[in-house]
């Protein structure tokens, strides 16, 4: 036994034996590898031939007018379809031997949905299904040159942003241009007529003494009850009436007359001082109300002044962040409208002296108004404290006889009043003269008002000098006044075609059911019609507002020409299967009528303009058409204002003043713009350059802009670029209308097959399955295969 295994003689038997083994199990495997291989394929097969079967029941009307595909048989018989037809094709015919043999088929059909929608009501499907349309219908009607255009808009981004913020802002800028000039102009005429006369003062400190001295007379030595000269008048009365002797009793007569007469003179003395003093005091109050006047002129003038410079800085504001553009021309329009801007220097140079001088004034009718009021004070005269106010004095009377004589009585008399009138004086007077009043008086005459006047006419100066008041010469009114006068013949003429536009759509109310049905259809596909604009809305009236609003396709404008070419082929397929017309009418500006638009109706119809209602989504018989000029004459407002921003005459009117550049640019953009119109709708049986109009007006590089024309239809390419809400939805709402399919959009242009079967191995089915990596698995014996497939048109 032991040699039996240490014998070599017949191993190579024993290695063939395993070898040939090992190859048989391998052998078979392939064998049934293979076999389900062809099966899996077959399988495939009848797949495909499934699907192709149950989607090749489509709407041939769709799919004939709009090259869009969507699923027109009974869903609910896909399934028994496509079982039947995977069994078909599953199954052999007689006499041929089956090597790759399937059972037990099973089928499912499902259709499918995206982004939760079926069929076209998916703006993803309906999108692709029309590129996939277009690419075999018609070229790309877009040239290079047109390209060139937007790639304009790109490449001269600084140019377009600094000119849109130079016309978003310049109806402001003119608004604060004009409040400017008007408080510059109020400033002047406050302040050009005031000329202060220093004050010339009539009185001194000793007049002023002396006057009140003589005040104090007439008050207390003679007009006083209690003074004692008035006591001794009545005196002299009651001696003249008792007195019998005729002789003396005319000599008292004579003493009481001679007495009256030296206390008038004394009264008559004080009342002139008091006149003096009232007439200082009416002088020094005629000058406060002069000073008072000049101040209120100031105030007002100080408030002018303010709303200038705040009107000055608001212009800086709107200017401060202007961009520079790239060309020459844009450049030297900037620096036109930033001479808007007036040196600050001058302005608040203005409001320093204003105010210095409105200071200085107040400061002087003060001095006046306090000196009034001292002089007012003096015309009262003070007695002593203390001091009896009869004065009394020494009788000293002269003995009257029959020997007196006139003489020697008047005097007695005069001599008597002078003694007691220096004794009253002297004991009963109390000054109430202020010691420094002479300086007070010095101070009032020399209070600087010829530096006053200075400062007041340099200011009035200032206001007139030209860069301050940025005002337009009579010549610069008259050529400011022509353009504005061709932007109002411009706008007049744009009137009339709303007008007529307004008019037009008016009066489709028979269309009105399309209209309505259209929102049914899409409400239905489970869309809303969110109109890209409201109903109704018209330009401005104004130009500068309508200017103004046309910018804001400039952003749009800017990136369309990163969108054009993705986008292109889609808006083709909208213009080539939905369509427009060229407009069949003039719209002349001379011949248009408001009232007579009968030759115009059929550009409004629904089947003449159904691009038009792809864009705009209005409900309003007319209004898309309506929509699509108005939106026209935006796009042409603004190529017209760059177009205008490089035009010889205009560059020229902004080098004479900016509200001349700026009222030409204006009246430019609106004349073209009207021009534009009227050639861009005219009737369609004329050659194309009596119906296009050039997109820019000036040279752009290489390109000549008489090459660079684009008709109505041509625009409307470019507009469908524009963000549209919904117009995808508004497309398939078209395609159910026109067609007349009911139920289009919600009809399925997917499916999902999926077959099953199962095969049985000939060896061994655990090895197939587990040393290949075939999608099954084993059932009882028997693999099962599984197919899916997704598929459309």
């Amino acid at each position: 036994m032991e040699n039996f295994f240490r014998r070599q003689n017949g191993s190579v038997s024993i290695y063939f034996m395993i070898v040939s083994l090992i190859f048989f199990l391998f052998s078979t495997v392939l064998i049934d590898f293979m076999r389900i291989m062809v099966a899996e394929r077959k399988l495939e097969h009848a797949t495909k031939t499934a699907a192709a079967s149950i989607m090749s029941n489509y709407n041939a009307e769709v799919m004939g007018r709009y090259g869009l595909f969507v699923f027109d048989g009974d869903t609910s018989k896909a399934t028994e379809m496509a079982s039947n037809v995977t069994k078909s094709n599953l199954e052999l015919k007689d006499n041929f031997f089956n090597i790759a043999e399937l059972s037990n088929s099973t089928s499912q059909v499902d259709f499918m949905k995206f982004d939760d929608r079926i069929g076209l009501t998916s703006e993803e499907t309906l999108k692709q299904q029309m590129l996939e349309s277009v690419k075999y219908k018609g070229p790309l009607a877009f040239g290079e040159e047109t390209f060139e255009i937007f790639d304009f808009f790109t490449q001269n981004g600084r140019d377009t942003q600094a000119l849109k913020k130079m016309m978003k802002e310049q109806k402001k800028i003119k608004a604060e241009m004009e409040k400017r000039l008007e408080n510059i102009k109020e400033i002047e005429e406050e302040l050009k007529n005031i000329e202060i006369a220093p004050i010339q003062l009539s009185l001194n400190r000793s007049q002023i003494e002396a006057y009140n001295q003589a005040i104090f007379i007439k008050t207390y030595f003679v007009e006083s009850g209690d003074s004692f000269e008035n006591k001794q008048q009545a005196i002299f009365k009651q001696a003249y009436e008792n007195e019998t002797d005729e002789k003396i009793k005319a000599n008292l007569k004579i003493q009481m007359d001679k007495h009256h007469e030296e206390l008038e003179k004394l009264k008559d003395a004080g009342t002139d001082a008091e006149t003096s003093l009232g007439n200082e005091v009416t002088n020094i109050n005629a000058k406060v109300t002069e000073v008072k006047n000049a101040l209120s002129k100031l105030k007002t003038a100080e408030s002018a002044i303010k709303a200038a410079i705040t009107s000055n800085e608001e212009i800086k504001k709107k200017l401060g962040n202007l961009p520079s553009g790239d060309s020459k021309e844009i450049n030297e329009m900037r620096e036109a409208i930033q001479k808007a801007y007036v040196d600050p220097v001058k302005l608040t140079d203005m409001q320093g002296k204003i105010q210095t001088s409105k200071k200085n004034l107040e400061t002087y009718q003060g001095k006046l108004e306090a000196y009034s009021k001292k002089i007012k004070g003096y015309k009262k005269a003070s007695l002593k404290p203390g001091i009896d106010k009869s004065l009394a004095i020494d009788k000293n009377d002269l003995k009257i006889d029959q020997d007196s004589t006139k003489e020697q009585i008047e005097q007695s008399v005069t001599n008597r009043v002078t003694k007691n009138k220096n004794h009253a004086m002297a004991v009963g007077y109390q000054s109430v003269v202020d010691l420094y009043l002479g300086k007070e008086i010095s101070a009032i005459e020399n209070s600087g008002i010829n530096e006053i006047n200075q400062a007041i006419d340099a200011v009035v100066t200032t206001s007139k000098e030209k860069e301050v008041r940025q005002e337009l010469s009579e010549d610069e009114k008259k050529q400011e006044e022509a353009e504005k006068e061709k932007t109002a013949g411009g706008m007049k003429d744009l009137g009339k075609i709303m007008d007529v536009i307004n008019t037009a759509k008016d009066k489709l109310d028979s269309e009105q059911a399309i209209y309505d049905n259209l929102e049914a259809i899409m409400k239905s596909n489970d869309a809303e019609n969110q109109k890209d604009y409201p109903e109704g809305k018209a330009p401005s009236t104004d130009a500068d507002d309508l200017v103004d609003q046309s910018f804001d396709l400039l952003d749009t404008l800017t990136t369309m020409g990163n969108q054009l070419k993705n986008r292109a082929l889609l808006n083709e397929y909208l213009l080539g299967e939905f369509g427009t017309s060229q407009p069949v009418s003039l719209f002349g500006t001379d011949t248009i009528d408001p009232d007579n638009i009968d030759g115009l109706i059929s550009d409004f119809e629904f089947q003449n303009k159904q691009v038009e209602y792809l864009m705009y989504g209005k409900s309003t018989p007319g209004a898309n058409y309506a929509s699509a000029l108005l939106e026209l004459i935006m796009i042409r407002l603004v190529c017209n204002l760059i177009s205008g921003a490089f035009d010889k005459a205009v560059q020229k009117a902004f080098s004479v003043n900016i509200l001349v550049g700026l009222a030409a640019l204006i009246s430019y953009t609106i004349i073209e713009t009207v021009k534009d119109i009227i050639k861009l709708t005219k009737s369609n049986d004329i050659e194309r350059k009596d119906k296009s109009a050039a997109f820019f007006k000036m040279k752009i590089g290489k390109i000549d802009p008489s090459k660079l024309t684009l008709t109505y239809r041509d625009y409307l390419r470019l507009m469908l670029l524009f963000e549209r809400k919904n117009q995808y939805a508004r497309a398939l709402a078209v395609v159910e209308q026109v067609s007349e399919e009911k139920g289009v959009g919600i009809k399925p242009t997917q499916i999902k097959v999926t077959n099953t079967a199962k095969i049985k191995p000939w060896f061994l089915p655990n090895a197939v399955k587990t040393f290949t990596t075939l999608d099954s698995k084993l059932v009882d014996g028997e693999i099962e295969l599984k197919t899916e497939l997704y598929y459309s048109y």
